[in-house]
């Protein structure tokens, strides 16, 4: 509930280049830049909840990013029913140096948000 970082640690290998090198760290559930750049991020989180605000938000080291005063980069407000699955996704564009790290968050107003890691997904690129 309080911005706990989401545990994106089911790698998908089909692709070539999926997690190239290990900058993705799945202990810490945070990609780490080996190059100065652009880099453009999208997740996509599958969560189940009920009766209850959930929020996402971007972390650069460690530190929620805010966008016009709200850290929020996906949100469910409002919700009320006997039970809800959803998506809920964002993407960002964001310079990095090397060593800069990023990670999503979730958290609840209240109660708990339930998510599928399975069915979840954090993906990057470097683009410039």
């Amino acid at each position: 509930n309080a911005n706990t970082v989401l545990a994106f640690n089911t790698l998908n290998n089909t692709f070539a280049g999926t997690n190239r090198n290990s900058y993705y760290n799945t202990g810490s559930y945070a990609f780490t830049a080996p190059v100065p750049g652009l880099y453009e991020f999208y997740v996509q989180v599958y969560v189940y909840t009920n009766t209850i605000n959930c929020q996402l938000a971007w972390r650069k080291n460690g530190a929620e990013l805010a966008f016009g005063g709200d850290t929020a980069v996906a949100a469910i407000q409002n919700l009320n029913v006997t039970s809800g699955f959803m998506l809920m996704n964002g993407r960002i564009t964001l310079e990095l140096a090397v060593g800069d790290y990023v990670q999503v968050g979730a958290r609840a107003v209240t109660g708990n948000v339930y998510w599928y890691g399975g069915h979840s997904v954090f993906t990057g690129n470097l683009i410039g």
